[in-house]
């Protein structure tokens, strides 16, 4: 189920980058009240899944291990 909904959530997010760069240039107050509130919602519902599947790793690993897993994973989110 994570990784159904991490693909959806990067679609949404490739989109809105799109949307973004598409309007730079011609950036209304209506389209940056639009944008911005849609990553806000992006990001939150990132944050979810992501400690939904902390929970997950966190079963099946010792609590040092699965600290390192989130660090890695934080990491590799902030890079891309």
């Amino acid at each position: 189920m994570v990784p159904g909904e991490c693909y959806a959530l990067g679609d949404k997010t490739a989109a809105l980058i799109k949307e973004f760069v598409e309007n730079i240039d011609k950036m209304t107050k209506d389209k940056a009240d639009s944008l911005m509130p849609r990553s806000l919602d992006l990001q939150k519902r990132k944050m979810a899944v992501r400690r939904r599947y902390y929970s997950e790793v966190r079963k099946a690993l010792l609590p040092i291990e699965a600290v390192r897993f989130a660090q890695l994973d934080d990491q590799l989110v902030q890079m891309l």
